[in-house]
């Protein structure tokens, strides 16, 4: 009888368990969200992750603060989320640098993005440029790399994240240049110095510099691109200039710590996924040059991944050691 009872009295609190999370996942969400940008305020993520927040709150009916949290390579925003309850109210605008360049990067990681970050949805992807200041005495990418081969302390680069330096130093790699590379708490600060005439160049997403572009204060002079970019029609590929290709881009997705109930994330895709085919989303997108993307969860991990696997590739190829 004491045995039945036990059992009874077991089978009632896992039920009651079991019930009680369907009842979260059902009331999600009910208070504030909080989206965690791993990257200063201006960034480009930044600037997306606020044009998402608007429209993720029309969809969800609550309010959605954007938190930045730059630093440390942008493991400082990671670590927060991976650390932070796994109920779906602290979720992270994951770009490919921390979430994958990083692991290839760094020799030591206070995290690991596979296992501590579940994947809900991708967002959006877009390509890179070489941009210098506009009054920059180099006209071309063969000529400030030329400039590198020369005189090995000459150039200079900003990194607002793993990837942008990776791409740096393999641009410099690849043309037996010299250039040394300065990471930035995020690209807003290196396309700055930039501008001020502090550093010779700075690999970024186009978005990021479209407004600098078209205003004449900078220009691009190389894409790491397949085909030219379609709001810098004039701006060359690396394979056109005849340069090896780096085959690297900026892509965003929607992570959530590692434990969150599969079911919070199936709720937390919907409305990602909701918020992404509005117009408001869509255009900006546009505006800024980007693909939006769609999948859920699978095509997410898919992407980080394979990511990882191109950014150790290609510090393999060009003789990169870790940092």
């Amino acid at each position: 009888m004491k045995l039945c009872k036990t059992l009874a009295a077991a089978m009632f609190f896992a039920a009651t368990a079991a019930g009680s999370g369907t009842h979260a996942a059902d009331a999600y969400p009910n208070r504030p969200i909080i989206l965690v940008v791993p990257f200063t305020p201006g960034s480009g993520t930044d600037v997306s992750a606020r044009q998402l927040g608007k429209t993720l709150s029309e969809k969800s009916g609550q309010q959605v603060i954007v938190e930045n949290r730059p630093g440390g390579n942008n493991a400082i925003g990671v670590r927060h989320v991976v650390n932070a309850a796994p109920d779906g109210y602290t979720i992270l605008i994951g770009t490919n640098s921390p979430v994958a360049g990083n692991v290839a990067l760094f020799k030591s990681l206070a995290y690991d993005p596979v296992k501590d970050l579940k994947p809900v949805a991708p967002l959006s992807r877009q390509d890179w440029v070489v941009v210098v200041k506009s009054d920059s005495r180099f006209k071309t990418l063969k000529e400030l790399l030329a400039a590198g081969k020369q005189d090995p302390l000459l150039l200079t680069a900003g990194a607002g994240a793993a990837g942008y330096q990776l791409a740096a130093m393999m641009l410099a790699k690849n043309a037996g240049a010299d250039v040394n590379v300065i990471p930035y708490s995020g690209t807003p600060q290196a396309v700055q110095d930039v501008l001020g005439g502090r550093l010779s160049f700075a690999v970024v997403d186009a978005g990021s510099v479209l407004t600098q572009i078209k205003g004449g204060n900078l220009r691009a002079i190389g894409a790491l691109a397949e085909d030219r970019i379609e709001l810098l029609p004039d701006v060359p590929t690396l394979k056109e200039l005849g340069l090896p290709s780096i085959p690297l881009m900026s892509w965003a997705g929607i992570f959530v710590p590692a434990r969150t109930p599969d079911d919070v994330v199936t709720k937390l895709q919907g409305l990602i996924e909701a918020s992404l085919i509005t117009n408001q989303l869509r255009d900006y997108y546009k505006s800024i040059g980007a693909v939006t993307l769609s999948g859920g969860p699978d095509e997410l991990r898919k992407m980080q991944t394979a990511d990882i696997t191109v950014y150790r590739d290609a510090m393999k190829k060009t003789g990169l050691p870790q940092i």
